[in-house]
């Protein structure tokens, strides 16, 4: 077969994979969503018999050596989108095959038993039956680690198993020099005289804020003809294409700001999804999205840029307070913009506010070094991060449901995920800037409800490049600038600064 032949046999092949991918992905989010309690054993061997399908699919002879006589043919003699296409499922190959079987069907076990025990764990507040899973995922994390990259720490490997680059040494490095500026910000905003108004306690009736947060969701650009929204005990984006996007969101009747704040913020993972690349590239793998870190990035922008902002209340704040004018009648717009800023330390990361948020962050990130280094024992978790949250958030969680069993991410042995949330809203706050000052009347165009060029300029500098560049790579590209913590310390400090008179 002559070179044309060979890529479209290739692109054949990573289409069906793709696919099956997608299956894998929807019935994840089922498992989350909507699957009764007793179905999860089966789920669990459905899944492991489809990882294992397309794990061997992944790893088969014929299929390497099509992906290596093409690689070799070499970079000039294709465009870069096809290039970018080879490279990619190379890199993949190469790692897949080094893998045994064996670690393949424990980790898909692992993931789906995960999830249903860290469950029951949260709700009886027992870490004990939840944490021999746990140690069992350690276990396999750094397995697995040292097969594919045995020169480089377990750890790390996590690392850039979700970010591509990303490493301790340069995570530290932006965390110090992060915490330290929250640290004097915190120390201002406490020591300031102004007092901001919090929302008033519930009840927000549950079906009003169902029928507010989908219609908000709908009108910043979620296309629900491509999509759906539901209720999880953590809300998460899934589902397996641009064209079926799954969102879910969570409620409580005593506040209605964490529905909203979640329900953005999953809706800009969805249409992160749903913006990715059309045409003779899509569902191949330059059309994927670019690492955890970027994705992060555009859920933060829409929750903490656009829906924490100016704009967005004075155009939602009049609907939001005729929806609950019995709690909410004496707030005018920026009332409730202020009140949806109040920094406040909370227990529950994904109720932090914006200024307090990365010490959650940072809490879980060092735990995980520690349980990677072997100075902390799973069984000793509790007790760690009791510790660490009373030293960086300066409170213990009266219980683990509340403490270490809040997440579900170490449930699938997520370990090095954490640290995107922080990246995440640094990129986030530097492309959000940059596009204020590339579109005329951005602010103008928002606070009348109309956030199409937003979305429109992330559809085109974001979504649409796929994996094209890496991701410090993209940031520079568009913005100009590489990632830094003072711009993003800057940006903090001007807004909290206004809202707190200091």
């Amino acid at each position: 077969m002559d070179q044309k032949q060979l890529y479209e046999k290739f692109q054949k092949e990573s289409l069906y994979r793709h696919n099956l991918g997608s299956v894998l992905g929807h019935l994840g989010w089922d498992q989350q969503v909507m699957l009764p309690a007793g179905a999860h054993p089966q789920r669990q061997e459905q899944m492991v018999a489809l990882s294992t399908m397309v794990h061997k699919l992944g790893v088969c002879r014929e299929w390497g050596e099509l992906v290596h006589q093409l690689y070799d043919m070499g970079e000039d003699k294709f465009d870069e989108y096809e290039w970018k296409n080879i490279s990619e499922s190379k890199r993949s190959f190469d790692e897949s095959t080094k893998i045994p079987q064996e670690l393949i069907e424990e980790s898909a076990r692992l993931a789906a038993q995960g999830h249903a025990l860290w469950v029951e764990a949260k709700k009886k507040n027992d870490f004990s039956l939840f944490s021999g899973t746990l140690e069992k995922h350690l276990i396999l994390r750094k397995k697995v680690a040292e097969i594919l990259y045995p020169d480089k720490h377990p750890y790390d490997v996590c690392l850039d198993g979700f970010e591509r680059g990303m490493n301790r040494e340069y995570i530290d490095g932006v965390f110090a020099e992060l915490k330290a500026g929250l640290v004097k910000l915190l120390d201002r905003i406490e020591k300031s005289p102004k007092d901001v108004k919090p929302f008033p306690d519930g009840p927000y009736p549950v079906g009003l804020q169902r029928e507010l947060n989908r219609e908000i969701s709908e009108r910043i650009g979620f296309d629900f003809e491509c999509g759906r929204i539901d209720e999880s005990a953590h809300p998460f984006s899934g589902g397996g294409h641009f064209t079926d996007v799954r969102i879910t969101t969570r409620y409580e009747d005593g506040c209605f700001f964490n529905s909203l704040s979640s329900t953005v913020h999953e809706t800009g993972h969805g249409m992160y999804e749903q913006g990715r690349m059309r045409g003779m590239h899509q569902d191949m793998p330059v059309s994927a999205s670019l690492g955890l870190v970027v994705h992060e990035s555009q859920a933060l922008l829409w929750e903490r840029m656009v829906s924490q902002g100016q704009p967005f209340w004075k155009h939602f704040g009049p609907e939001i307070v005729s929806t609950f004018p019995e709690k909410l009648s004496d707030f005018d717009p920026m009332d409730l913009y202020r009140a949806c800023n109040r920094v406040v330390f909370q227990y529950i990361r994904i109720n932090a506010d914006e200024v307090t948020y990365p010490l959650h962050i940072i809490l879980r990130y060092e735990l995980e070094k520690e349980l990677f280094e072997g100075s902390l024992k799973v069984e000793e978790l509790p007790e760690a991060w009791n510790a660490k949250s009373h030293e960086l958030l300066g409170f213990i969680p009266s219980t683990d449901s509340i403490g270490v069993l809040q997440d579900a991410h170490w449930s699938d042995g997520g370990f090095g995920y954490f640290p995107v949330y922080t990246l995440g809203a640094m990129y986030g706050a530097q492309l959000f800037h940059h596009a204020m000052r590339v579109i005329p009347g951005l602010e103008s165009h928002c606070s009348n409800g109309d956030f199409s060029l937003l979305k429109k300029y992330l559809n085109e500098n974001i979504h649409q490049k796929g994996r094209l560049y890496e991701a410090r790579e993209l940031l520079k590209k568009v913005t100009g600038e590489d990632l830094c913590a003072k711009k993003y310390l800057d940006y903090l400090d001007r807004k909290y600064s206004e809202i707190y008179g200091i």
